[in-house]
């Protein structure tokens, strides 16, 4: 039941176009606390 607290498997696919783009500009770190600050918004 991995992909139910996966944030990402919730995300449509153009959300995980921006997320990777996010990824590769930011860094793993940074885009962490992007998805803390959505999730608790």
């Amino acid at each position: 039941m991995k992909a139910m607290s996966d944030p990402v498997a919730k995300l449509t696919e153009k959300e995980k176009k921006t997320l990777r783009l996010l990824l590769a500009v930011h860094g793993p770190r940074q885009l962490q606390a992007n998805l803390i600050f959505r999730s608790t918004r």
